[in-house]
């Protein structure tokens, strides 16, 4: 009879830290949260703008305003690990990096300018889940094509966790795309 129960209150206590009170009377004790992490659902998202005002023509240097969040559910009593938070921003044919600001860790390699934002661990302490957000605003300063496209259109596409390393709750709101007319 003895065993039948050892294994349910066994899976029970898993991941707990009993903690002996000592001095306070032989049965009184406290139950701490494990520091064990715990797979969270995640969302990242990302939009792009542009700072500088129009209108735009071929050849003009303008900035790019990027904001790149990620939504966390942390559930009770677990710790969610440090993770990364990379976005890679693909400019049109044409357009030349100038500069990048806002704390980034990017690098350029024409066409793409990727940046990684590490995010902190979390640890929930709570009897509920929390939601953790982080939001990171950068900017980008490129210099436009110095030829006017055909349809006087420029594309840039932009993309948070573009190789799939978090895994996301919902990947379409990963990816966005900016169109920029140019004027002759």
């Amino acid at each position: 009879m003895l065993r039948r129960f050892a294994r349910p209150i066994a899976r029970l206590f898993t991941g707990l830290v009993l903690l002996g009170a000592f001095g306070l009377g032989a049965n009184n004790f406290a139950i701490a949260p494990s520091t064990a992490l715990a797979e969270s659902p995640v969302d990242m998202s990302v939009s792009k703008s542009i700072l500088t005002p129009g209108p735009y023509h071929a050849g003009d240097i303008i900035t790019y305003q990027i904001v790149a969040k990620t939504v966390r559910t942390i559930p009770p009593l677990t710790a969610a690990p440090a993770m990364i938070m990379r976005v890679t921003d693909r400019f049109a044919a044409g357009t030349s990096y100038i500069s990048t600001n806002g704390g980034t860790a990017c690098t350029y390699t024409g066409p793409d300018l990727t940046c990684d934002f590490a995010l902190p661990s979390f640890n929930n302490a709570n009897n509920h889940p929390v939601d953790l957000t982080v939001t990171i605003t950068y900017e980008a300063t490129v210099q436009l094509p110095t030829r006017l496209p055909g349809n006087r259109t420029i594309t840039n596409q932009i993309e948070v966790n573009p190789q799939r390393t978090v895994v996301e709750s919902n990947y379409a709101n990963n990816r966005f795309q900016l169109n920029t007319v140019l004027v002759p």
